[in-house]
């Protein structure tokens, strides 16, 4: 019985080796030519889509933050949490120097 077992578990074995491989040497010619435009345009309307005062402000804001904890590090203060908060929910007008536009306005 055991010999049975082991000869149809062999048997199994080449036939998947001897079918799983086949010698095709056939070259497949790829034709993907793709048209890239100059420019990308963003319109709907005759307006474009795209605003990226929001995302610069944003990136003025996490800049700011980075150096009121990079400057507190330095003169060896604790930061101050509400003012991380202030400045995470962008309340109590943290960013003045940085002249932003206010959220509801983007």
């Amino acid at each position: 019985m055991n010999t049975n077992k082991i000869f149809l578990g062999l048997f199994s074995l080449a036939l998947i080796g001897v079918t799983s491989c086949s010698d095709t040497d056939d070259v497949i010619v790829e034709n993907n030519q793709v048209t890239v435009p100059e420019t990308y345009t963003f319109e709907r309307n005759n307006s474009t889509t795209v605003d990226y005062s929001g995302q610069s402000s944003r990136i003025l804001m996490l800049e700011a933050m980075g150096n009121y904890i990079k400057n507190q590090a330095v003169s060896n203060t604790q930061v101050d949490a509400s003012v991380l908060t202030n400045m995470y929910s962008n309340s109590n007008n943290p960013f003045q120097q940085l002249n932003l536009i206010p959220p509801e306005n983007n």
